[in-house]
């Protein structure tokens, strides 16, 4: 089964329905009018990428399109309304996950039953690793979390994993930790270090296609081409 497609079709029939006449008032009539329906192939591709339509995320909940919008009879004010809803959702689901206990929240990721992978939520995950495992045991346990998770969860989406950018955040982690206090929480250390929810922080240290359009920057490390990754040995001389 797959929901996003299920949906889809639900959108473009009752589009039809309500979009076209139907002079015998009967389903003849209405594929009479609608003749694209027919095409099961070619029409769903019209709006979605293949590979976006047919993600293990699209198959266990709705994905928007990403060719373009879906038809639909509601005024733009009112499918901005919806967007809203849709926003203030996943803003509550956050919410709820920033509720969990740290015990909750790594069992969660490690089962990959987690209901978000998104960029506080990979800051979360690499902090408590590096808190309670020291940063020796934590920088494996990251890497393989980071690609389990995305292998087996379908909140990662189409992510895929990277090994130059999870280094960064790890380092950038690493280094705010050992700059904090210790007897803190993960919201008390991201008001200690807001630089952090800044998804480009690392445009500051790469060039932009090293470290997304180099295929081996993936796979390995690549070190910066801007400026060199900050220490704990390097930010104290500055002081």
């Amino acid at each position: 089964m797959n929901e996003t497609l299920i949906y889809f079709w639900l959108q473009i029939l009752h589009y039809a329905f309500e979009a076209t006449k139907n002079p015998t008032n009967d389903f003849t009539g209405f594929l009479l009018m609608n003749p694209q329906l027919l095409n099961d192939t070619d029409l769903p591709l019209s709006y979605y990428k293949n590979d976006t339509l047919f993600s293990s995320q699209a198959k266990t909940t709705v994905v928007l399109p990403d060719v373009k919008p879906l038809p639909s009879i509601l005024p733009a004010s009112s499918a901005s309304a919806i967007n809203k809803m849709v926003n203030k959702n996943d803003s509550t689901l956050e919410s709820l996950i920033d509720t969990l206990d740290d015990d909750t929240f790594r069992k969660q990721f490690e089962t990959y039953t987690l209901k978000s992978w998104s960029h506080k939520t990979q800051l979360r995950v690499a902090w408590l690793y590096l808190t309670y495992d020291g940063r020796r045991a934590a920088v494996n346990k990251i890497f393989d979390g980071f690609k389990n998770f995305i292998q087996n969860s379908p909140m990662a989406g189409k992510t895929t994993f990277h090994f130059t950018m999870t280094y960064f955040w790890i380092q950038m982690i690493d280094l705010a930790i050992a700059q904090s206090s210790k007897q803190i929480n993960f919201e008390e250390f991201l008001r200690l270090n807001p630089h952090l929810l800044n998804e480009a922080l690392y445009l500051e240290y790469y060039k932009k296609e090293t470290m997304l359009n180099n295929p081996i920057a993936r796979q390995e490390m690549v070190l910066p081409d801007v400026k060199p990754l900050p220490t704990l040995v390097t930010t104290t001389n500055k002081k």
